[in-house]
This record gives structure tokens, C-alpha cells and sequence, in this order.
């Protein structure tokens, strides 16, 4: 096979709606791409707390866990979410409050977001703490689904 080939991939439910095209193929994303990839933006552009963003007219502002999802996810701040995208950040968004508050995350939190945000707010969290959950969740996700694509 050709290093710049691509092998097809199987659909997901999860499947972003307007896509990028490598050579024809469409580009999808899985809740671990997601997650790697807020951890990367947090990696290079900073965490944030208290809102989704410093500044949501910068082009890379430093952002709060779910706005590293978003940016992941959508590529800017003001990307509207479509079908698509918006279900797959909530499935990343789920998936981390399953992680980060365990299985009784509605009795404390009335939503999977909030416990994400309060963890992120909480007092003393660092970028390296959220960056860690977010790749161990990823790596959860890629060892349950054995790296499907």
C-alpha cells in the first residue's frame, strides 16, 4: 500500500456532518480524535476557567474543557455546531463526566456538562490535570472500541 493512501473506514454514529475531503474520503472524527485533540489545543493555547473562553473572538483563545472539545470538534469559536458535531460533543462531553464524576454523575450534577465545568473550575486545576483526563478518556475510548475508525 502507498504511505499516502488511505484505508476506507467504517461509518460511525457519530459521523460530523460537514466534513473535510482528503482525495474524495470523508473525514471522520471519533469521540477519541475529539479528545486528543482538546488536549492538544490546551497544550498549545492554555487553559481557561469560568467561561468557554477568554476571548471567543481570538482565533486560538485559551479555553475551558469544553471549549477545547468545541474547538476540537469544530475548528473556531464561532463554527456553529451542526447535527453532527453537536452530538459528538456531547458524547466527549459524557464520556468525561462518566471519567472525571463516575457513574452517579446525575444524582450530584443535573448535567454531564456541568460536572465537567465544575471539575475544570475547580480551584487549583491545572492544564496538565485536564489534559491527562482528557487522554486517559480518549485511550479508554480507543481500548473499548479496539481503535475502529
Amino acid at each position: 500500500m502507498n504511505p499516502t493512501q488511505q484505508l476506507p473506514r467504517p461509518a460511525l454514529n457519530t459521523v460530523v456532518d460537514q466534513v473535510d475531503a482528503v482525495d474524495g474520503d470523508e473525514l471522520v472524527l471519533t469521540p477519541a480524535d475529539v479528545l486528543t485533540g482538546a488536549a492538544l489545543y490546551i497544550e498549545r493555547h492554555g487553559l481557561h476557567q469560568g467561561e468557554m473562553f477568554t476571548d471567543p473572538t481570538a482565533l486560538t483563545p485559551p479555553a475551558c474543557l469544553q471549549g477545547a472539545i468545541r474547538m476540537a470538534a469544530c475548528g473556531g469559536t464561532a463554527i456553529d455546531y451542526t447535527p453532527g458535531t453537536a452530538a459528538l460533543v456531547e458524547e466527549c462531553i459524557e464520556l468525561l463526566a462518566e471519567y472525571l464524576c463516575g457513574l452517579d454523575y446525575p444524582v450530584v450534577h443535573t448535567a454531564p456538562g456541568d460536572c465537567v465545568a465544575d471539575w475544570n473550575d475547580t480551584p487549583g486545576r491545572t492544564a496538565d490535570h485536564v489534559i491527562a483526563a482528557l487522554r486517559a478518556v480518549a485511550r479508554q475510548w480507543e481500548h473499548t472500541f479496539d481503535g475502529i475508525r
